[in-house]
């Protein structure tokens, strides 16, 4: 990580931090800190998109961007200064307050340790050379769902990509919350590689989610025995897939302990679909780095207040939610849903927190909107797909949560603060509801909305096996024990499969994809459109930064456009040099088509002998042959 990016990040934790200050709240300073990385990297990278409008995307945009943000934020420092010091020695002081004292933060800095060296262990992981100077993911999510976020990013950072536009289907709108890669582009122009800029930034937002879990379930329970059973159950979450585990060490001994051989907490041959909520939502799914940590802030910003009377709280909680519409759509929702729910009794508070809400919002909402509606009736979601029965499905997937959550629902004076009482109603709706209908062209993408249900809800459930743990009958404490070790068994397991390595890796691309890759990015006008074959590794996605006809199918289908398979047929079509091909050239918009490993390959066959005479090969490599549809070479 070079000076430039090292000073980017520090400021934008710095105008977060700041940010806080005129949030009109009393918050302790390490909570400022986690807040402060989450809202810093919002507000930087809304400021740098508005002056991209006319500037275009580069160091000068990203600059001007900083320097906006940090103006914002200087009021917040101002007023801050006269308490910093006793802030800091405040956070001294409650460090060396012994284990048992109810203000001792001694767990959250265990916590926090832990949290940090699984995720800079996780990231340090997720790119690597192969030796000949290709890239190799290290695990599932850079394997895959980072190719997507590298082709958003590439496409900021390198592509021109103002006004948005989805760089895997050319001349789509965008219709993706890429907020987040947004805010890796910035880290990518001030000099740092894409798949770095990626790994540093998620790193930051991953450092700053346990300082927020802290800070918002100390003020959902005031308990921080349950806060801590409550970021260990979400962060390890899984179902009863771990008793596969038992099963592949009586095959094969302990030692396979160092070497998990498969997902515990995923097992889609054992109809086991609900992933790790972190290892899905977090590493793979980036919106979730930010829209998870909003939806606990916004949250905690309104419960807190509830029976206070200023408005300002609720105004930043508004403002917040509603600018991170562009970062998550389902933190955007989850935030209004939990936030005004919890409002809804306070009048005009409720007021100052939805105007703003919607006012930044529903606008950027609409502009995601899908091209085409993927509403559709499921009653029992996958179970119905599955054809297993709906109990027994979500007991596979999720263990003894929906019916600790039911047991939480009938006894909601176990959280003494009443918070599970109050997030009831939304919480069980959401799941009733995507229990009911599927909202994407994958029905598995109702985990989105699911996550935000089982982010909340884990405090109450939480509060439930700490009551059972220090009840005075023995039976309660160990159904409570080993309720909440069935619990974080299977997630625990693919996070230690996740650090250790045993997850294994998948090449990427080799020398040759990425020379070609980098001759697309550096020698091609930056709206050039390229038909390449539409696989998940292919180099001039996810590295060349240009924008192709259709890429991966999993990903322009699953974003709702309804010509997905059109595309493919095209590309298909183009790369063979069949009979439609010039005009699909002149309706898409075609620059320049690729012949690469997968191009040559089943199922598209790509054709050199017909481009060889229809086009000019500008671009030849071992592997890669590049041609020009227009004889001047464009």
């Amino acid at each position: 990580m070079n000076v430039p990016v090292l000073v980017f990040l520090v400021v934008t934790l710095l105008v977060g931090t700041g940010l806080t200050y005129l949030g009109g709240m009393a918050i302790e300073f390490e909570a400022r800190l986690g807040i402060g990385m989450i809202v810093g990297a919002i507000v930087v990278t809304i400021a740098s998109v508005l002056w991209a409008v006319p500037f275009g995307f580069d160091t000068t945009c990203v600059g001007l961007g900083v320097v906006t943000a940090a103006l914002l934020s200087a009021p917040g420092w101002a007023s801050a200064a006269p308490s910093l010091r006793t802030d800091l020695a405040d956070v001294r002081r409650r460090i060396d307050l012994p284990w048992g004292s109810p203000e001792s933060i001694r767990p959250l800095v265990v916590m926090t340790a832990v949290s940090w060296a699984t995720t800079l262990r996780i990231l340090q992981m997720a790119y690597h050379g192969d030796g000949a100077g290709g890239v190799v993911a290290g695990h599932l999510s850079s394997y895959a769902d980072w190719n997507a976020h590298l082709a958003y990013l590439g496409s900021f950072a390198y592509g021109d990509n103002l006004p948005p536009s989805l760089p895997f289907a050319a001349g789509s709108r965008l219709t993706y919350h890429v907020g987040a890669d947004v805010f890796s582009a910035e880290a990518a122009v001030l000099g740092v590689s894409a798949t770095s800029a990626l790994v540093v930034t998620s790193a930051c937002l991953a450092m700053a989610f346990p300082l927020v879990f802290w800070f918002a379930g100390t003020r959902f329970t005031e308990s921080r025995a349950v806060t801590a059973v409550a970021y260990f159950l979400f962060t390890m979450s899984g179902g009863l897939g771990f008793v596969y585990a038992f099963a592949d060490i009586a095959r094969s001994g302990p030692s396979v302990i160092g070497a998990l051989p498969r997902s515990y907490s995923r097992l889609p041959e054992r109809d086991i679909w609900v992933d790790n909520w972190v290892l899905s939502s977090m590493y793979a799914q980036r919106p979730g780095l930010i829209g998870l940590p909003v939806v606990l802030i916004v949250a905690a910003a309104i419960w807190s207040q509830r029976d206070r009377t200023a408005l300002r709280p609720f105004v930043a909680a508004g403002l917040l939610a509603g600018g991170s519409v562009g970062f998550s759509v389902f933190g955007f929702g989850g935030a209004v849903l939990f936030g005004g729910w919890l409002a809804r009794r306070t009048g005009r508070r409720l007021v100052a927190f939805l105007v703003p809400a919607f006012a930044l919002g529903l606008p950027v909402l609409f502009l995601l909107r899908p091209e085409s509606s993927n509403f559709r009736w499921q009653v029992g979601w996958m179970s119905r797909t599955l054809e297993v029965p709906w109990p027994w499905f979500w007991l596979l997937n999720m263990g003894l949560f929906v019916p600790l959550g039911l047991i939480a629902l009938v006894r909601p004076r176990t959280l003494s603060t009443g918070f599970g009482a109050a997030i009831a109603l939304p919480a069980w709706t959401i799941f009733v509801v995507m229990n009911l209908v599927v909202l994407h062209p994958w029905e598995w993408n109702n985990t989105h909305y699911l996550v935000v249900w089982a982010l909340v809800l884990t405090f109450p459930i939480a509060a439930v096996l700490v009551a059972w743990w220090r009840s005075p009958r023995p039976l309660f404490r160990l159904v409570g024990g080993v309720a909440a070790v069935s619990l974080v068994l299977a997630g625990g397991l693919d996070m230690w499969r996740a650090i250790d390595g045993s997850e294994g890796r998948g090449g990427l691309t080799d020398a040759d994809g990425l020379a070609a890759a980098h001759w697309a990015r550096t020698a091609t006008d930056p709206h050039s459109v390229f038909v390449v074959a539409p696989e998940i590794t292919q180099p001039i996605v996810s590295f060349g930064a240009r924008r192709v006809v259709t890429g991966f199918s999993g990903w322009v289908w699953d974003l709702g456009l309804g010509d997905w398979t059109d595309r493919i047929d095209e590309s298909t079509t183009v790369l063979r040099g069949a009979e439609g091909t010039d005009e699909i050239i002149a309706r898409r918009g075609v620059d320049y088509v690729v012949l690469g490993p997968s191009e040559l390959a089943e199922p598209y066959l790509g054709n050199p002998a017909y481009w060889d005479v229809n086009g000019t090969l500008v671009y030849q490599s071992p592997s890669y042959l590049i041609y020009a549809v227009s004889s001047d070479g464009r």
